[in-house]
C-alpha cells in the first residue's frame, strides 16, 4: 500500500512530465505558427510593393525569378511543375499554401505559394517562395544563432526545473509535512508531543488528531479502571481467602482427629450402632473440606496473579523448574467431576513425562487450569487430546455444533466466562510473560496452543 508521500511524488512526477510535453508541444506549435505568419506577411508585403510600383510607373514589372522569390503575372508564364502542383484557380486571395514539389529537373523543393489580388487591374499575381531541399541541408548556419538557441533552451529548462523544485518544496511543506508530523505522533506518542493546531494547518488534520487523542484518553481511562478494579479486588479478597483457608485447614485437622478417635472407639467395641453412619459423615466431610481447600488455594493463586498483572513495575515472580506432566495430571484429577454423566475420554498419551519449563509455578498452574477446565466443561461427547513438550502445551476438544440441541458451542469457548475470568486471564498472562497463545476452530473441534517461548 502506497503512502501519501509516495502517491504525491508519483502524481507530481506524472504532472511534471505532462507539463514538459505540453510546453514542448506549445513551443513547437508556436514556432511553426510564427514561421508561417512571418512568411505570409512577407509575401503580402511583396504584393503591396507591386501595387505601389504599379501606381508609380503605371505598369507591373515583368516576371521575377530570383531563385528564392518568384513573381508571375499570369499562369502561362509559370513553369509547368508549379502550375500543376497548386490548384491556383481554387485558391482564395491572400491564402498561402506550403508543400513539397519536384521541379522539371527532379529537384525536391519546399514552396510557399500565394495568389495576391491587384485591385486596380482586377486580376491577381502569383507569388512563390521556394527552397531547395538539398541546399537547405548543406547550408552551415551561423553558429552564434545555434549557440544562442541552445542557451535559451538551457535557460528555459533550468527555469522549468527550478519552478518544479520550488513547487515540490512548497507542496511538501504545506501538505506533506503536517501529515508526516501527525503520523509520527500517532505511531510514536511517547517520543513525539501532540502537534499544535498551527503545525497541522488544516481543519481535517486537527480533527483527526483530536479524535485520536480523545480515543486514546478513553482507552487509558478504561485500562486504569480495569487495573484499579483488579488491584482493589485482589487486595479485598486476600483477607477473606486467608480466613477461609485457615478455617478449612483447622476443620481438616478436626475431622482427621475425629476420624482417629472414632476408629479407636470402634475398635474397642463401643458405639457400634453409630459407627457406620459416623464413618460416612466423616468421609463426606473430608471430601467437602478437600474441595474447599482446593478452591481456596486456587483463589489465592488467582489473587496473586491478578495483583501481578495489575502492577506496572513489579518485581519478577519467582522462577522454578515446573514439571508439566505433574501439573496436568493434578488439574485433570481435580476437575474430573466436570466429566460426570458425559461420554468424554481424555487422551494424554502425547504428554512428555519429563518435560519441564522454567517459569513461575502459579502462572503455569493458572494457565493449564483454565485451558483444561474449559475443555472439560464444554465437551459433551468425544475425546480430549492433550499434548505437552518442553516448549508446547496443546489441548484439543470436541464442541457441539449449532445444529446440535445443546446450548454450548464453539462460540462458548470464546466468551471469557470460563472459570472466573477464564480465557481472558490466559490471554493477559501470555501477553505479560510473552508467551504465544493461539486458538483455532475447525468443524466441531477446538484447539488451543500455548508456546512457552515467543
Amino acid at each position: 500500500m502506497l503512502s501519501i508521500k509516495q502517491e504525491v511524488i508519483k502524481l507530481l512526477s506524472v504532472f511534471v512530465i505532462l507539463l514538459i510535453l505540453l510546453f514542448a508541444s506549445l513551443m513547437f506549435i508556436n514556432v511553426n505558427y510564427g514561421i508561417n505568419t512571418d512568411t505570409r506577411n512577407t509575401m503580402i508585403y511583396q504584393g503591396a510593393l507591386l501595387e505601389r510600383t504599379l501606381d508609380e510607373s503605371g505598369a507591373l514589372p515583368s516576371a521575377v525569378d530570383s531563385g528564392m522569390l518568384s513573381i508571375y503575372n499570369d499562369l502561362n508564364s509559370m513553369p509547368n511543375y508549379l502550375r500543376q502542383s497548386v490548384a491556383w484557380t481554387e485558391m482564395k486571395n491572400r491564402q498561402m499554401i506550403e508543400k513539397y514539389v519536384y521541379d522539371d529537373g527532379e529537384n525536391k523543393r519546399y514552396i510557399y505559394a500565394m495568389k495576391y489580388p491587384i485591385k486596380r487591374l482586377d486580376r491577381s499575381v502569383y507569388l512563390i517562395l521556394n527552397y531547395y531541399d538539398d541546399l537547405e541541408n548543406q547550408i552551415k548556419y551561423d553558429y552564434k544563432i545555434q549557440r544562442g538557441n541552445l542557451v535559451l533552451i538551457v535557460i528555459g529548462l533550468i527555469l522549468i526545473i527550478t519552478t518544479i523544485v520550488l513547487f515540490t518544496l512548497v507542496l511538501y511543506w504545506r501538505l506533506l509535512n503536517p501529515v508526516e508530523r501527525m503520523f509520527n505522533w500517532i505511531t510514536h506518542p511517547d517520543q513525539s508531543p501532540q502537534p499544535a493546531s498551527k503545525e497541522l494547518k488544516y481543519t481535517e488534520l486537527n480533527s483527526i488528531v483530536d479524535s485520536v487523542e480523545l480515543n486514546r484518553q478513553r482507552e487509558q481511562d478504561i485500562i486504569k479502571r480495569e487495573a484499579f478494579f483488579l488491584r482493589t479486588l485482589s487486595h479485598e479478597l486476600r483477607t477473606p481467602i486467608a480466613i477461609i483457608l485457615s478455617s478449612a485447614e483447622l476443620l481438616e485437622r478436626v475431622i482427621t482427629r475425629s476420624g482417629s478417635e472414632h476408629k479407636s472407639i470402634s475398635e474397642s467395641g463401643l458405639a457400634q450402632r453409630h459407627s457406620s453412619q459416623n464413618t460416612k459423615l466423616i468421609k463426606g466431610a473430608e471430601r467437602a473440606t478437600g474441595r474447599i481447600l482446593y478452591a481456596v488455594t486456587n483463589m489465592k493463586k488467582l489473587v496473586q496473579t491478578l495483583l501481578w498483572l495489575s502492577r506496572k513495575n513489579e518485581a519478577p515472580l519467582p522462577i522454578s523448574r515446573v514439571n508439566l506432566a505433574a501439573v496436568i495430571s493434578k488439574v485433570i484429577e481435580d476437575n474430573r467431576y466436570l466429566l460426570q454423566d458425559k461420554s468424554v475420554d481424555i487422551d494424554d498419551e502425547n504428554i512428555d513425562r519429563q518435560a519441564q519449563v522454567s517459569a513461575n509455578d502459579t502462572v503455569i498452574q493458572l494457565l493449564l487450569e483454565n485451558l483444561i477446565r474449559n475443555a472439560m466443561q464444554y465437551s459433551h461427547l468425544g475425546t480430549i487430546r492433550i499434548t505437552a513438550s518442553t516448549n508446547l502445551f496443546m489441548i484439543s476438544n470436541p464442541v457441539d455444533s449449532a445444529s446440535d440441541g445443546n446450548s454450548h458451542c464453539s462460540d462458548t469457548y470464546q466468551d471469557h466466562e470460563s472459570y472466573g475470568i477464564g480465557l481472558y486471564l490466559v490471554e493477559k498472562i501470555c501477553q505479560k510473560k510473552q508467551y504465544r497463545y493461539e486458538m483455532e476452530t475447525q468443524s466441531n473441534q477446538v484447539t488451543a496452543k500455548l508456546y512457552f517461548s515467543p
